[in-house]
């Protein structure tokens, strides 16, 4: 498996020091090529485009920033770094773009190389929005220089076969022995199904019975307690560009499926006030508690406390009509001026697992928990290694039997998984 990860350096050396490659076009043309890549989402043509032109004009330090930019946009950490450093002598600390390159470099793994840059960037940076660079370097700094917590009892139980198929999402256990997930395509995703047999999992199939407006784009989803709703989000429009299994740019909103006599019914859209107009609702899960059902989700609604929040409301089990309170933000402890996404509640320890770039963390998206009890909601805390990564980890998801959880991450796994720009489901047991 070495030997791929040989031949992708390999490519991306040819590409940058042999630009003929690309037919020998010309700078403009190859400008123009990775700008209209850009406007379609597609930023691995983008980059490959951009560098191509940075070539083709006498190693132009401003195009290989713009391959930096669109490496970053792909999560492939490794190229961004290589165009950063090759266009180093446009470096300008009245633009975030030393910021970046710094990220780039922690997210690669690399702490050490990244603090002194983002302490130079503080020393003299004098663009726009200084109080929020600030703050954001100074959380990116902190989660290089906090010493995560580590957590051996986490055991990895990586499964192949699960992952035959690249950048699968929102995994969903459903019972003891049955994994949901969404797995983008164009246009729309797949929702797929595994089994679990012995001690790993069958190859996915799609999954059988729910219609396929089901699958609308990123239509990952929550069963109710007792599996007669399933929510989901239905997306209006495809976002190439999307990542982390969910859009920022999409108007995506909740629906619910009912299961009747007849099978599943068609989607029916949440009320306005959950998916409020001109705003993103995603990400929903759901339980029982009592004679309440409980859906958490995410959303960048007005009023928040950044970019998505994570919200909560109830209805009444017994009731036929989806009259849900008024939508909750759950606050300061929970949130931040980031994004918190991916909420998943364990009714048994009162613990809400989610994922947030807002805080220190070890890179990207992290995975983090808070506990609830008769006081709400309590400090938040890092989930550690080998939970959390130098990449982006989300999409926390219990396991149905016995301690441990799944998740989604982009992060490098040999010999399984070579790259960053895909991203897997991991399973980890607690025992």
């Amino acid at each position: 498996m070495r030997s791929s990860v040989y031949v992708c350096k390999m490519y991306r050396l040819l590409i940058l020091f042999f630009p003929g490659l690309l037919a020998a076009q010309s700078y403009p043309q190859l400008l123009e090529q990775a700008e209209r890549a850009v406007l379609e989402g597609d930023f691995a043509t983008a980059m490959t485009r951009y560098a191509a032109a940075a070539e083709s004009k006498q190693q132009d330090a401003a195009s290989y920033l713009l391959a930096a930019d669109a490496a970053l946009r792909v999560r492939d950490y490794d190229a961004a770094v290589q165009y950063f450093e090759l266009g180093k002598s446009k470096f300008d600390y009245k633009s975030p773009v030393v910021f970046l390159y710094a990220r780039a470099l922690k997210q690669q793994g690399h702490c050490e190389q990244a603090l002194p840059v983002w302490d130079q960037f503080l020393k003299q940076y004098r663009g726009d929005n200084p109080e929020f660079w600030r703050a954001e370097t100074e959380k990116e700094m902190a989660g290089c220089r906090e010493t995560p917590m580590i957590r051996p009892d986490w055991q990895l139980l990586y499964s192949d076969s699960l992952n035959t198929f690249p950048n699968a999402a929102a995994p969903q256990p459903f019972g003891a022995d049955l994994l949901y997930f969404s797995l983008p395509g164009k246009g729309r995703a797949r929702l797929m199904r595994a089994r679990g047999r012995d001690a790993d999992w069958s190859a996915p199939a799609p999954a059988l019975g729910l219609p396929p407006e089901a699958a609308a784009r990123f239509g990952g989803g929550a069963f109710s307690a007792d599996g007669s709703r399933f929510y989901c989000t239905q997306c209006e429009a495809n976002d190439a560009g999307a990542r982390n299994g969910f859009s920022f740019s999409a108007q995506c909103a909740l629906y619910v499926l009912r299961l009747g006599d007849r099978g599943w019914g068609a989607p029916e859209r949440l009320p306005e006030y959950i998916n409020m107009p001109g705003s993103v609702s995603t990400h929903p899960f759901v339980l029982q508690q009592g004679n309440e059902e409980r859906l958490f989700f995410a959303s960048d609604r007005p009023g928040g406390l950044g970019g998505f929040d994570l919200y909560t409301c109830v209805r009444p089990v017994d009731a036929d009509a989806l009259d849900f309170s008024f939508p909750q933000n759950l606050g300061k402890g929970v949130n931040s001026a980031g994004d918190e996404i991916t909420p998943c509640y364990d009714t048994k320890t009162g613990i809400l697992w989610y994922a947030g770039n807002g805080f220190p963390g070890l890179g990207g998206f992290d995975i983090y928990a808070v506990t609830r009890d008769a006081a709400g909601w309590g400090s938040r805390q890092h989930a550690g290694a080998p939970l959390n990564s130098t990449a982006d980890d989300y999409f926390p998801a219990l396991r149905p039997l016995g301690k441990g959880l799944f998740l989604v991450s982009n992060r490098i796994h040999l010999p399984f998984k070579t790259n960053t720009r895909t991203q897997g489901i991991f399973e980890f047991g607690d025992p």
